[in-house]
């Protein structure tokens, strides 16, 4: 098992009331490297989000393990028809 960050927005469309689940393409050993990594780059990834999603009204930044995204997959997979949530969204350079 590994871990990875994702970031989810929300408010980017009026009316729509799932998020947007970004996932960084980075895959990390343990929970605590995973932490690290959000403390050490928190900031450059908070920019990052408001360059790409401008009218984002909240987001957050979280570390999430393969079967925590996988999970998160399988329920937009329910609610939502044609979207796939894929590390290879974002390729955040941290």
């Amino acid at each position: 098992m590994y871990w990875v960050i994702i970031a989810i927005v929300h408010g980017i469309i009026v009316g729509n009331t799932l998020p947007e689940v970004v996932v960084l393409d980075k895959k990390f050993a343990s929970k605590i490297e995973c932490k690290q990594s959000i403390l050490d780059n928190g900031k450059e990834m908070q920019e990052e989000i408001f360059d790409i999603y401008p009218t984002t009204t909240q987001f957050s930044i979280v570390c999430v393990n393969t079967k925590q995204l996988n999970d998160i997959r399988y329920e937009y997979q329910l609610k939502r028809k044609n979207v796939s949530i894929s590390e290879e969204n974002m390729k955040w350079k941290y």
